[in-house]
């Protein structure tokens, strides 16, 4: 069993590295090591065993580098990673082609840095409704949990039927309280997916 579970945490983590991309900030700090090395004189394979450094996925630069070696196009190469858009290999594609592939290290260097200033941009903006949505939720859970039982212990049911509008409220509170885990297990895992949609839209542009 223990030899099972390892052969399954290697097979899922081999899944994973497979489908991994680079970041926006990996991909600036990649091109950007390139079109400066490359202008400079200096080969590709050379150039990208300098830049890998760059980077935390140097195993990535690895086997495009092991690519190249064996006659492949750097823009196979990069589609054999797998860590790359298909935008990037497009760029790449046309520069090799063209005999500009100095001046495609540079387009994808400011398209990368644009993207990045964006997302940061965007991440900022999001700080102020966070906060204002995090005050809401506790001002929620006080009158849930405080506001609204103190108002049924003080009347009884009365209140209940005072109003349609007072009903349901009291009818919702009373089912929040009831079912609190469900329902925080439920919000939190809806939350989760927006987040990881977020972040996969924003690592694959």
């Amino acid at each position: 069993n223990i030899s099972n579970n390892f052969k399954k945490k290697v097979l899922i983590n081999k899944i994973i590295e497979r489908n991994k991309k680079l970041t926006l900030n990996e991909n600036e700090k990649l091109f950007l090591s390139l079109h400066s090395l490359t202008s400079s004189g200096i080969p590709i394979l050379k150039s990208l065993t300098i830049s890998k450094n760059q980077i935390s996925s140097k195993k990535t630069i690895d086997k495009v580098i092991k690519e190249i070696e064996k006659g492949e196009s750097f823009e196979n190469a990069l589609k054999k990673s797998n860590a790359f858009s298909s935008f990037t290999v497009s760029i790449i594609s046309a520069g090799e082609n063209s005999g500009k592939l100095t001046e495609a290290f540079e387009n994808l260097t400011y398209y990368f840095k644009t993207m990045n200033m964006i997302k940061q941009n965007v991440q900022g903006a999001l700080y102020y409704p966070l906060m204002v949505l995090t005050s809401i939720i506790f001002l929620i859970l006080y009158v849930i949990f405080n506001f609204i039982p103190s108002l049924v212990d003080l009347y009884g049911g009365d209140i209940a039927y005072s109003s349609s509008w007072s009903f349901y409220v009291i009818k919702t509170s009373m089912f929040i309280k009831e079912y609190f885990m469900e329902v925080t297990l439920t919000f939190f895992s809806i939350i989760s997916i927006i987040v990881l949609l977020f972040k996969t839209i924003s690592k694959n542009p």
